[in-house]
């Protein structure tokens, strides 16, 4: 004797009759409006908050590069003014960054502001500083030092 069919499965939303060979127990109607549900309004707000964010401090990130570089390029040229003043807008974008201010304090000292290039070199104390910089930093104090 053959145990009696088991009667079809309905819907758990609609009460239709459920779709065979699946673990929920859903129509096709209700399984292909669910599965097409949109984002919550909360997801969209947060990835464009967060895409506004990433596209700020990408902009800031390429001004402090590009000033970095202009200050570069002028102290190359011998124009130290221009070059503290380009390099003076890098620390101020990045005040932690340890190249950027000796960059600067080298440049204020070329440029004849001395007070400024002691201020700001003074702000490299206790720095982990690469060896080719340590050398041009100490060079220029020790200049400093013979003219005063």
């Amino acid at each position: 004797m053959q145990p009696p069919p088991l009667p079809p499965l309905n819907c758990q939303l609609c009460g239709r009759p459920a779709e065979p060979g699946y673990s929920a127990q859903l129509c096709s109607i209700c399984r292909k409006t669910l599965s097409k549900r949109p984002f919550p309004i909360w997801i969209k707000i947060c990835v464009v908050l967060i895409a506004v964010i990433f596209v700020y401090a990408l902009t800031q990130m390429l001004a402090s590069l590009t000033a970095f570089e202009r200050g570069q390029k002028a102290e190359a040229a011998g124009n130290y003014e221009t070059a503290a003043s380009n390099y003076a807008d890098a620390v101020e974008r990045f005040p932690q960054s340890t190249l950027a201010i000796a960059r600067l304090g080298i440049a204020q000292y070329r440029a004849g502001n001395r007070v400024a290039a002691i201020q700001t070199l003074n702000l490299l104390a206790g720095r982990q500083v690469p060896k080719e910089l340590t050398t041009e930093v100490n060079a220029v104090i020790a200049e400093m030092q013979r003219q005063y």
